[in-house]
């Protein structure tokens, strides 16, 4: 028996697929003889008797060439070359342009747009969220397949395993979901991240509920004990792992999935059971969450550093890393490059100069709502917010999400109880299509309310979106929670809860750590709450389009500056760069709007970035003591001179007992961090190198980080390889 529903759509009736508008079925008589009729915004085609099921293909309607992905008619964005199944087709901005139909005028304009970039994404013609994978612009920018991206996805492709990185605003995201439409599409493969919020946003489902740790799991907990929950059989079929926002994941729980996919995969007792890896993320962002007790731990438990690339699973093995180059999100060369120092700890006084010409007043920071105001901590975010909403004379309205299902509280897209006004500045949480394609907001729009209606059958909040000043009717928005699970042999996903709630959140401040991923086009950032993590200041002025978008309450000091020096090296090594080189080559444009291209870059040396051995961290350890300088030894060693300094600094200071200690200042705190050494500075670390009892009181006296106290402690000589290192660095081994 058919139940009569208010939900418009397609049901299958007696085996005929019939649409109902809401209120009755659209009647055959409608359509007088067979052909393509719009329904709903959608067109599909009627043979006279019933609704054609259409394949995926390309079809001639009503005289134009159109692509049927399955779900949407797809259409280019603009005049240009696309993606479609595959293959590379010309759109000219009213059809797609296929080959017996090409024209002298369109081999004109296709010759030009291919001088000009590589292939686009595609749009689909009806609405669908992940019709469009560019989630990196608050414009909507196009995002080119450029060579980076046709690299990365060839490997994809060839089940080889990789690691993609590159600065913020470069298209990571984007790679990610056309990785997932196309060269992975028919793959058992399941994306994962560390934390719910980053697992939703790439559609995905997070790294412990997906294996079943538990928060605290252990290596040695997977060995002995350890049996995957829910997901046994999606484990046991797995094709590609997809690992989003890698830089965030600790060393120990990369060697827990390792473990369990070696215990449980495909391939049981290979690495990572055979399982093709896809890392992604930006390691000179923000870095994994690690107690200082837990630094240690790990320390001592033989992991060089909290980073997923010291977990023990990736001693022998050389995954390929591509960087994405092309950065998207800015176009000024000077701001570019500038952030790019700060991203590589390598800005100079001037740099900060550059970045302090921002530096505001509090009036003229209060003169215009329309910015959005980065924070370090949820305290300072939630007071701001507070403020501003108290100070707005209309009523306080709220709304309580509806949720379903397994969503823990961590994983909320907002807030489970949202309070709003008209006036109220707001972020949008989702990205929202029409039915023709054209984007109506991204996630990481900004907005106004200018009316509530709660009580209509389908509530809605009215927002006026900033830069398009386009008003819209926002309304609940339901973010579905999924699993993987094996249907035939083949991996799907199904929805086990949801959280359905208005997508937007109060932005007149969110936090630095809250706004990774997202782009703004005016934004403050608030240095009077301490920058305490490294990547922090690098992930807030990144967030903005323009120089002349930002503006700061403090001026930047280089103590500001934060950056883990193993993560940097790493960085080095798989890239072959060094200090400013890794500034990469950019595209940008100069005052005239033309292409600048920065193309320096270092030579690479012969053994930069190759597994390190026994016999090559003894050696060096010996020409160490034996008087050899570092720059020496890495000419020997063809490597790089921070990466000999880094790694024989990490042992010496393992058998130094006031170096192992984890020391209790942050390096935001030391404000000479980054500066040249002066003489006097050395004459006084030699004295307190003799005096001192703890390292925070040689940090405390210098101002300086502690690893940069260790790094110039070895520089000088002044601290030794003795047995007790030796001893470690072959336990090290042994164990590897």
């Amino acid at each position: 028996m058919l139940r009569r529903t208010a939900k418009p759509g397609w049901y299958l009736v007696e085996g005929k697929e019939r649409y109902w508008d809401g209120k009755k079925w659209l009647e055959t008589q409608d359509m007088s003889e067979p052909g393509w009729y719009e329904v709903d915004g959608v067109t599909r085609y009627w043979d006279g008797d019933s609704w054609q099921e259409l394949d995926v293909a390309w079809y001639e309607v009503d005289g134009i060439n159109r692509y049927w992905d399955g779900e949407n008619w797809l259409v280019g964005e603009d005049p240009g070359w696309y993606t479609v199944d595959e293959d590379d087709f010309y759109w000219n901005g009213e059809n797609w342009v296929l080959e017996q139909d090409i024209t002298d005028q369109d081999l004109e304009e296709m010759t030009s747009q291919v001088e000009e970039a590589a292939t686009k994404p595609l749009k689909a013609s009806s609405s669908n969220e992940d019709a469009v994978p560019d989630s990196t612009s608050a414009n909507n920018s196009k995002i080119v397949i450029n060579s980076d991206f046709k690299k990365a996805l060839e490997i994809i492709k060839s089940g080889n395993s990789i690691f993609i990185t590159g600065n913020a605003g470069t298209g990571k995201t984007t790679l990610l979901r056309h990785a997932q439409a196309t060269v992975l599409k028919g793959k058992k493969a399941v994306t994962v991240a560390p934390t719910g919020v980053a697992a939703i946003n790439s559609g995905g489902i997070t790294i412990h509920r997906f294996f079943g740790f538990t928060p605290d799991i252990t290596p040695q907990e997977v060995k002995n004990q350890y049996r995957p929950k829910k997901y046994l059989k999606e484990i046991a079929k797995l094709d590609t792992l997809i690992i989003d926002e890698v830089s965030m994941v600790r060393a120990d729980l990369m060697d827990c999935i390792e473990i369990a996919l070696r215990r449980y995969g495909r391939q049981k007792n290979r690495p990572f059971g055979g399982v093709q890896l896809v890392l992604i993320g930006d390691l000179l962002q923000l870095p994994p969450v690690a107690r200082n007790e837990t630094k240690q731990v790990m320390l001592e438990a033989g992991y060089p550093s909290t980073y997923f690339f010291s977990a023990k699973c990736f001693q022998n093995q050389d995954m390929p890393c591509i960087e994405l180059k092309q950065i998207f999100r800015q176009k000024d060369i000077k701001f570019i490059r500038v952030l790019n120092a700060i991203r590589t700890d390598i800005a100079t006084l001037a740099d900060l100069d550059l970045i302090n010409t921002r530096v505001v007043s509090d009036k003229e920071i209060r003169a215009d709502s329309s910015y959005v105001t980065l924070v370090a901590t949820n305290a300072a975010a939630a007071t701001i917010n507070s403020d501003r909403i108290a100070g707005l004379k209309a009523d306080l309205q709220t709304w309580k999400a509806k949720i379903t299902g397994e969503i823990s509280k961590e994983d909320y897209p907002t807030a489970e109880v949202l309070e709003f006004k008209v006036g109220a500045q707001i972020m949008m949480l989702v990205n929202e299509y029409s039915t023709t394609g054209s984007i109506k907001w991204v996630n990481g729009s900004l907005g106004n309310i200018t009316a509530i209606d709660l009580k209509a059958q389908e509530p809605s909040v009215t927002v006026k979106i900033m830069g398009s000043g386009v008003t819209e009717r926002v309304k609940v928005h339901t973010w579905e929670v999924k699993r993987p699970i094996l249907v035939e042999e083949e991996m799907q996903f199904e929805v086990i809860g949801s959280f359905s709630q208005f997508p937007f959140t109060l932005a007149w401040a969110v936090t630095i750590h809250k706004s990774q991923g997202k782009t703004f086009d005016k934004v403050i950032v608030d240095l009077s709450s301490r920058i305490f993590a490294e990547g922090q200041l690098y992930v807030a002025l990144s967030r903005c389009t323009t120089l002349e978008g930002l503006k700061l309450t403090k001026p930047v000091l280089m103590h500001h500056v934060i950056t883990n020096p193993v993560a940097v090296e790493y960085m080095q090594n798989k890239l072959g760069t060094v200090g400013e080189d890794l500034s990469q080559l950019v595209n940008a444009r100069d005052e005239d709007g033309e292409i600048v291209q920065n193309t320096v870059t270092a030579e690479k040396p012969a053994r930069s970035g190759s597994k390190w051995s026994l016999e090559e961290d003894l050696d060096c350890l010996d020409l160490y003591d034996s008087g050899s300088s570092i720059n020496e030894i890495a000419s020997k060693y063809a490597r790089t001179p921070s990466a000999i300094l880094t790694r024989i600094t990490s042992w010496i200071i393992q058998s130094e007992s006031r170096f192992k200690v984890q020391t209790s200042i942050l390096a935001a705190d030391c404000e000479r961090k980054g500066m040249d050494w002066n003489p006097k500075e050395i004459k006084s670390l030699y004295e307190l190198f003799t005096s001192a009892k703890t390292v925070d009181e040689i940090v405390v006296n210098l101002k300086r980080p502690a690893y940069e106290v260790a790094n110039k402690c070895v520089e000088l000589g002044l601290l030794i390889a003795t047995k007790k290192t030796r001893s470690l660095i072959e336990s090290y081994w042994a164990a590897h």
